[in-house]
């Protein structure tokens, strides 16, 4: 024996019981308070006199027929109730030596019954005694099925009208039923005391019937009913017991004892089992006694354990004070049905979202784009949960626990944004999350200001940068001193100009001047960058030296075709730096020089042309190379400038 066992059995000493006290009779109650005396006095009661025949060939205002159940001091038989022509059930003591108490609680059951009219109670039609003074009573005949049988087997829900409905919602909703029937109960002062699937029938249209008011109390004064704050003895059904009936403490009954057997239906609703359980009824007693915080298995929605719970709450206090606040509570449940629906199909897929995060590998971009969807409808299970029921716990505890989830992917991801956002959506602050988002944050905008960095240091480096402007004012340039070239050579071949050293530093002069007028004009129409600003200086360099050539070869008095040739040279040398510093297209106008050069050594009279030619050449070659560049495609980008300001690829989420 157990501690708890051998506690109860030193309380059941203070009581004067003894184990034998507590067998209990063949309906499963227990009835241990010997020696009550009967509360209903026979003799003074007017109950008439009723023949009863055994057949029909019998006089008697009720023939009786088969037996339809035995319980533990009566019996009921079937009857035909001859003046109404209609079917009754007739309720008899089951042995006339059961004494005064037993016709006396048959009676009050009776009484009771009576003045209870409630769709959900049996009516009584008729009390009376036989011929031979043995009391009984005619009642509606109730046709159905046992609670207690449709609990154990549902697919028989069908037989009584509710096939259309789920196990669960079909058996709250019959809870819902019995608990009108014992708030009306105890609106009359009466506290039934016997809860349990045995003593409920259902009808094949719906209909829900309390039985047996065989040990009912009166919470107030009645001459029919003990009080209840009289009670001494131990009865009910062991394995649906309030802790204070298993006491005996008749003054700590109250309709919060009702509640109680309500709960303890509830629980069997939820389980399949009644909450105390044992091998013997001493022990299914004894655990009624210590009432511990009933167990349920996680499959029961969190709303309506938490039902259960306070229904069976040991300290009667923290029970619902009223059976009108359990049925509410109930009633509330069924209310909240679709959003706990919702919420229990998000929970599914929030599991599978953390069982596929938690994987060792990193997703696939197919997997991340998959559990993308799925906690998008993880999330929005939620949200609609609490958009039907508000105050749904689990739509709340998930949703925090789905954004929580994906805001820590998002941050392994590194997309600082998406986990920014998502913790912006949670009530309560998530500091560990908040700081690794910070730290985030902060790498990226170094890895921007690097970016910006780069981008701008190629930007500056891009020989392309305003290639229409640079090419017209190449081609400009070419048409300028070709066409002046051309005309030159006319001139000096008809004897008509003499061009010397004297004209070509004049010419010089002039060059000096467009590559001021030109250059002041391709500052003013784009902003320079820094390879075009040194191309602009190299530009100056050049002209520079020219004058300086021109001006050396003349004071040394060197021959104007040889000195034509090695300008040529010059010119040639400073496009092959250009090219190799700056622009590689400048090569173009390299190669056309060098070979201008090489043309002025075989013909040295043909100097003017040959340098018109080169000109003209070169630098719209070079023009057309520079135009091809600023003709791309909107939106393209030159080599240089795509790897500095190339998108980072997308991130999920």
């Amino acid at each position: 024996m157990d501690d708890a066992a051998r506690r109860f059995t030193a309380h059941l000493q203070t009581l004067g019981l003894t184990l034998e006290a507590l067998r209990p009779e063949d309906d499963g109650t227990v009835r241990s308070a010997p020696g009550r005396v009967p509360t209903v006095n026979l003799a003074a009661l007017p109950l008439p006199k009723v023949t009863i025949a055994a057949s029909h060939g019998a006089e008697g205002e009720l023939v009786l027929g088969e037996l339809l159940g035995m319980g533990g001091m009566g019996k009921v038989l079937l009857a035909e109730q001859r003046a109404l022509e209609r079917t009754v059930a007739v309720k008899f003591l089951k042995s006339a030596d059961l004494g005064e108490r037993a016709a006396a609680d048959l009676l009050r059951e009776a009484l009771v019954t009576g003045r209870l009219e409630h769709p959900s109670i049996v009516p009584i039609y008729l009390l009376a005694r036989t011929p031979d003074g043995a009391p009984f009573f005619a009642m509606k005949r109730v046709e159905g099925v046992a609670w207690s049988r449709v609990l154990k087997e549902p697919a028989r829900l069908a037989t009584v009208g509710r096939s259309a409905e789920e196990p669960l919602v079909a058996n709250l909703e019959v809870l819902l039923a019995l608990c009108d029937a014992v708030a009306f109960a105890h609106s009359r002062g009466v506290l039934h005391r016997d809860l349990k699937p045995d003593n409920v029938m259902l009808g094949a249209y719906g209909e829900v019937y309390l039985l047996d008011w065989g040990i009912a109390l009166s919470l107030d004064e009645d001459r029919h009913l003990p009080r209840a704050r009289d009670e001494k003895g131990i009865a009910g059904t062991p394995a649906y017991m309030a802790p204070e009936m298993a006491a005996g403490d008749g003054a700590a009954f109250s309709v919060r004892t009702d509640v109680y057997l309500l709960g303890a239906l509830l629980f069997e609703v939820l389980t399949g089992e009644p909450p105390h359980q044992g091998a013997t009824v001493f022990h299914q007693i004894a655990r009624a006694w210590e009432a511990a915080p009933p167990v349920l298995p996680p499959s029961v929605p969190a709303e309506l354990a938490a039902v259960c719970r306070k229904a069976l709450a040991k300290d009667p206090s923290a029970r619902f004070a009223r059976v009108e606040e359990l049925r509410a509570a109930l009633q509330d449940f069924l209310h909240h049905r679709g959003a706990i629906r919702l919420a229990e199909e998000a929970s599914q897929r929030l599991a599978r979202l953390e069982a596929e995060l938690a994987r060792p590998l990193p997703p696939s971009p197919d997997d991340e784009a998959r559990l993308a969807a799925l906690f998008s409808e993880c999330r929005f299970g939620f949200e609609q949960a609490r958009r039907i029921w508000p105050g749904s716990l689990e739509a709340q505890t998930g949703s925090r626990r789905a954004t929580r989830l994906w805001a820590t992917h998002a941050i392994a991801r590194g997309d600082a944004r998406a986990a920014r956002a998502l913790l912006a959506e949670l009530e309560a602050k998530e500091p560990e999350l908040e700081d690794a988002v910070a730290a985030l944050e902060a790498a990226d905008r170094e890895k921007a200001e690097r970016l910006a960095a780069l981008e701008h240091r190629e930007r500056e480096a891009d020989v392309d940068l305003a290639a229409k402007q640079k090419a017209r004012f190449t081609l400009g340039f070419a048409v300028a001193w070709s066409l002046t070239g051309f005309i030159v050579d006319a001139l000096v071949r008809g004897g008509r100009l003499a061009f010397g050293h004297r004209e070509a530093f004049v010419t010089v002069c002039v060059l000096a001047a467009m590559n001021a007028g030109l250059t002041e004009w391709l500052r003013r129409s784009t902003r320079l960058n820094l390879a075009q600003r040194r191309l602009l200086l190299a530009n100056y360099t050049a002209t520079v030296s020219y004058f300086g050539f021109w001006g050396i070869t003349w004071h040394a008095g060197v021959s104007f075709p040889v000195a034509l040739t090695l300008y040529l040279f010059l010119v040639t040398v400073q496009w092959s730096l250009a090219a190799a510093l700056f622009d590689r297209r400048g090569v173009v106008v390299a190669a056309a020089f060098g070979l201008g050069t090489l043309a002025l050594l075989a013909f040295p009279s043909e100097g003017i042309l040959v340098f018109a030619v080169t000109t003209l050449v070169g630098f719209v070659g070079l023009a057309r190379s520079w135009q091809r560049s600023g003709m791309r495609p909107i939106g393209s980008a030159s080599p240089s400038e795509a790897s500095a300001v190339a998108p980072r690829p997308s991130r999920p989420g």
